[in-house]
């Protein structure tokens, strides 16, 4: 299972296009990243004392590939399944269900506020954004033969101010410099 959920809100006043004076913005946004993982997988092995070879699932046709100098043989993959359906005593099954399965969470929380000054020709910005974000990771290892499942956890938060500041030259040129983190 793959997955992510999101809500965020968000609040604007006379930051829009053709706002004057001050305005401001603000949001809040909370998202879940999940991952699942869980695969079974069945390899099929010849139990011992059969023998098996693949001259009785080659097509009886002659093929050499382009740029190649020697025939091809040509597996009949319908051919095998058959074979496999009607003698089902001449295999053993090995399952595996653990060993690449791993889950995934991540949850991420962030909240930004920005203050907006805006006259005819110049426009500054003023905002920070604040980051939480936690991970955890379940995943299986093997060590010495044994399996066993080991748990990972993070969490951190970023704070990111921001000063943008623009001034139009002319009606087809800005200059936008900014900084932020």
């Amino acid at each position: 299972d793959d997955y992510v959920n999101e809500v965020s809100a968000d609040y604007s006043f006379n930051t829009g296009r053709g706002g004057r004076g001050i305005g401001i913005d603000a949001g809040v946004q909370v998202r879940e990243n999940r991952r699942d993982f869980d695969e079974q997988r069945t390899t099929w092995t010849l139990n011992p004392g059969n023998t098996l070879t693949a001259a009785n699932f080659v097509f009886n046709v002659s093929f050499t590939a382009p740029l190649a100098s020697y025939l091809m043989l040509i597996l009949d993959g319908q051919a095998f399944l058959n074979y496999f359906a009607t003698n089902p005593t001449q295999f053993r099954a090995a399952v595996s269900n653990t060993a690449s399965d791993y889950f995934f969470d991540e949850d991420i929380t962030a909240a930004y506020g920005q203050a907006v000054y805006a006259a005819d020709r110049f426009k500054l910005i003023g905002g920070l954004r604040w980051e939480r974000t936690e991970t955890l990771v379940e995943r299986p290892r093997t060590q010495a033969g044994v399996q066993t499942f080991v748990t990972r956890t993070n969490e951190y938060d970023h704070l990111l101010p921001s000063v943008n500041f623009s001034y139009e030259l002319s009606d087809d040129l800005t200059k936008r410099p900014s900084m932020g983190c």
